[in-house]
């Protein structure tokens, strides 16, 4: 929604031969989403399981080709069903570490009587070490210091986004607060939330 004018693709009214569909949407008697399988050829190549409990939806991505795990995702919802904060765990796409988890996700919103007013994002990825890359360089590889410094074995970013709505209740620009400094932007499309 910030971005704005990605493509979301289209619902196919009905399947002919010329149909060459990416995503099928699979539903319980609730009319729940309940499945996701994302398609190549007409074939599941991946599929997303929906597990609801309470205000809680845990999704298992499964890479159907080994039967894999690739993505865990959580999403919490508030009272009044708005996303209150939604994680995810990527693994590691490597078949010899496919139990490690490569990319961690944290998104937490917040609400007024606007609407959304604040955005955090938290992201840790497995890190390049270039952090202790220099500093190895920089003291001889000094491990003695290395170890005192307790360096991380993954990298972090972080972006704070807070919204400010017009006299109608759209989102009309927001500022974006991360460590590299603070910007105000104009929202590119008109969008209540």
């Amino acid at each position: 929604m910030i971005i704005g004018g990605c493509r979301r693709g289209k619902l196919l009214k009905r399947i002919t031969k010329r149909t060459n569909p990416d995503k099928e949407y699979l539903f319980d008697s609730d009319n729940r989403l309940v499945a996701v399988n994302s398609l190549l050829d007409w074939k599941a190549v991946r599929t997303e399981v929906l597990i609801y409990e309470d205000n809680l939806v845990t999704g298992i991505n499964i890479d159907n080709y080994d039967n894999s795990i690739i993505k865990l995702s959580e999403c919490i919802y508030d009272s009044d069903n708005k996303i209150k904060s939604f994680l995810t765990a990527s693994v590691s796409s490597n078949k010899a570490t496919r139990t490690k988890i490569d990319e961690i996700e944290l998104e937490k919103y917040s609400y007024d009587e606007s609407g959304l007013n604040e955005a955090e994002i938290i992201s840790y990825y497995e890190s390049d070490k270039v952090i202790e890359n220099i500093i190895k360089r920089s003291f001889e590889n000094n491990l003695t210091l290395e170890a005192k410094l307790g360096l991380p074995d993954c990298d972090t970013s972080y972006e704070h986004y807070i919204f400010h709505h017009d006299n109608d209740g759209f989102i009309d620009r927001y500022k974006l607060i991360n460590p590299y400094g603070n910007e105000e932007y104009k929202a590119l499309r008109k969008v209540k939330i």
